[in-house]
């Protein structure tokens, strides 16, 4: 499958698959992968790998001094929150999700958590008013992308940053007959693209 054909099979396609239907869609689903309280197990095996891989990126984009929150968008258990955050962006986290359930699996695991439940396609957040935005393996499973990146840069200041990972042990990039390495690859350049798109500058 090349890069046009994971570009057709994800069609970011406002006809076919509405935002309302594909939460619908997400709301329905009751299926969690493996987990050790809230946590998957295949993200626990490489945990330290990946927060050293992340938490450059975050001391890189995040001020530090800045105590202004910072937004995660499509936080699910809060895998990203509770263990892949540094302890200085911790308390200044505010995540949000459209699944209820993972959000009742965050708030167990850590009750100190700020959460709420929203959609990614229309964020109950001000214009301009969020200095940075984390997504964790969140856009790139989004089949409405570009009206997400529309909300992103809605409610981000002037210069803010929007700072996407994606999540390599995810289910999503295996696709029939491909190595799922270079289909990570592919759905990069597709988020890349898109978010250029938008008016993003990537760095």
């Amino acid at each position: 499958m090349n890069f046009s054909e994971i570009r057709e099979r994800i069609a970011f396609d406002r006809v076919r698959c509405p935002p309302q239907r594909e939460e619908r869609l997400f709301i329905n689903q009751k299926d969690f992968p493996l987990n050790h309280e809230g946590i998957r197990m295949d993200r626990l095996v490489i945990l330290h790998a990946f927060q050293n891989a992340i938490h450059p990126v975050l001391e890189r984009n995040i001020d530090q001094d800045d105590e202004s929150p910072v937004l995660e968008v499509g936080c699910g258990t809060g895998s990203f929150s509770r263990d892949l955050a540094p302890d200085w962006l911790k308390r200044r986290i505010v995540s949000f999700d459209l699944d209820l359930s993972s959000l009742r699996i965050l708030l167990e695991n850590d009750n100190h958590a700020q959460v709420f439940a929203g959609s990614s396609y229309r964020m109950p957040v001000k214009d301009k008013s969020i200095a940075a935005m984390v997504g964790y393996s969140s856009f790139d499973s989004m089949v409405s992308l570009p009206i997400a990146l529309e909300e992103a840069k809605r409610i981000l200041i002037t210069r803010g940053k929007l700072i996407l990972f994606q999540d390599l042990t995810t289910d999503l990039y295996d696709l029939p007959g491909r190595d799922s390495r270079l289909s990570v690859e592919d759905y990069h350049k597709i988020l890349a693209e898109e978010a250029e798109k938008v008016g993003f500058s990537i760095l």
